[in-house]
């Protein structure tokens, strides 16, 4: 079983009112990170063939420790309003508190 971290300017992410984060807001704060890449798309291989998401705000944390370690991405998605990162461990969720 897996959860989701949001990232996000509301009292709830799920909010229908509240303050968002931007798209530009957010693609602009990865294109000035240093250990940040805005990528737009994620994939992976699976035993059944590639799995491909697309996101126009989709980005990797290339500073992550297990960054390419056996396959370890630490992806987080602008999807709206928010900022949304799946399963973080303890070393993302700092990341994000950042």
């Amino acid at each position: 079983m897996g959860y989701d971290l949001h990232i996000t300017r509301k009292s709830e992410w799920f909010d229908e009112d509240g303050d968002e984060i931007t798209l530009d807001e957010w693609c602009n704060f990865v294109k000035s990170s240093s250990d940040m890449r805005l990528d737009g798309f994620a994939e992976i291989e699976t035993p059944n063939g590639t799995l491909r998401v697309e996101s126009e705000g989709l980005s990797v944390w290339t500073g992550y420790s297990c960054h390419e370690k056996d396959g370890n991405m630490a992806w987080f998605d602008y999807f709206e309003g928010n900022i949304k990162v799946k399963n973080p461990d303890d070393e993302i969720i700092k990341k994000c508190t950042k």
